[in-house]
């Protein structure tokens, strides 16, 4: 099962590069139910579905109590909510 995806990448197989003959390959790596760092080898269309629910973990400041908040969100959401007062 996949918990927080951290990246998509192409890798070629074989240890080819793009100039050489060598077949690609997409792969995601996500944090599993476990915490541990995970890949998986997907095809084209998995690996765009992947792309749009890649998270960061980014550090806000709370204007209302002043508290740092982290949190992981998607690259479209642009705010979390602070737990300590809500906002």
């Amino acid at each position: 099962m996949i918990w927080i995806v951290i990246s998509v990448s192409k890798e070629y197989s074989h240890g080819a590069n793009h100039k050489q003959e060598g077949t690609e390959c997409w792969y995601v790596y996500y944090l599993n139910e476990y915490g541990k760092i995970t890949s998986k080898r997907v095809n084209l269309l998995q690996a765009l579905y992947y792309k749009t629910k890649v998270k960061k973990q980014y550090e806000f400041l709370c204007e209302e109590c002043g508290n740092f908040v982290k949190g992981n969100i998607n690259l479209l959401k642009t705010q979390i909510a602070c737990p300590h007062c809500g906002e």
